[in-house]
């Protein structure tokens, strides 16, 4: 029995939340999914935590382009979660904002923010960008995103994790279910590295290329040198 609980525990801590947006204007047909394991870190000063997210409600809208001042609204993902368990009957829960944007035949997850409020377990508030010159990722319209470890860095070391990460933007599914066929584009730091050529390969190659011209300098200094003697002899 003891044996089985433990399982039972095991097999839900490994479970993956999905978070997705419908389209009420098509027949709330689904525009974007995030499915992964959700953690937030905050280390500020005193202050150091991690996290699981979890019992998030997800609210969102499904722009394809608009420009606004400038900006792409795209589609938006804002997760409203509670740290210290299920989501109480107040207004101030935190809320993790991704925003999508489209790109001719791409789409990216360009921006997030995240907002918290103190609670008994967290003394903390504020809001938090995305940190400057953060990775955003990308795939081609049709493709889902797909990352072993999915960081979204904020300024003043807030950080918020999507393990196992898989998201897509910018569709117009019957449901929230992963269609089978979908192409994933892998982020870059999952591929595999590059061969990377050895430093004595050069070195090799450049030894024997000296070799090699000594050699025929050196076959032309004897020839040379036969050729006069020859000369000498005939005289």
């Amino acid at each position: 029995m003891k044996l089985f609980l433990l399982c039972s525990v095991l097999a839900v801590g490994a479970m993956a939340d999905l978070w997705y947006v419908k389209n009420p204007t098509k027949k709330d047909s689904v525009c974007a999914m995030v499915e992964s394991k959700p953690t937030l870190s905050i280390h500020q000063g005193n202050t150091s935590f991690t996290l699981d997210i979890v019992n998030a409600t997800v609210t969102g809208t499904c722009y394809d382009v608009v420009p606004v001042n400038g900006l792409q609204h795209g589609n938006i993902m804002t997760v409203a979660f509670f740290p210290d368990g299920p989501i109480p009957n107040i207004t101030d829960t935190w809320k993790l904002t991704l925003q999508f944007v489209k790109i001719e035949n791409e789409y990216q997850l360009a921006n997030w923010t995240l907002e918290v409020h103190p609670t008994e377990k967290y003394n903390v508030s504020g809001v938090y960008q995305r940190a400057l010159n953060s990775t955003t990722y990308s795939a081609a319209v049709l493709h889902a995103i797909t990352c072993h470890s999915l960081p979204l860095n904020f300024e003043d070391g807030v950080q918020v994790v999507l393990g196992e990460a898989r998201a897509v933007a910018f569709e117009d599914f019957d449901t929230p279910v992963w269609p089978k066929g979908l192409e994933n584009d892998v982020c870059p730091a999952d591929l595999p590295d590059k061969p990377k050529t050895s430093a004595v390969v050069p070195i090799i190659v450049g030894c024997f290329l000296v070799g090699l011209v000594v050699s025929v300098f050196v076959a032309y200094l004897i020839g040379r040198h036969r050729n006069r003697t020859r000369g000498y002899a005939s005289v």
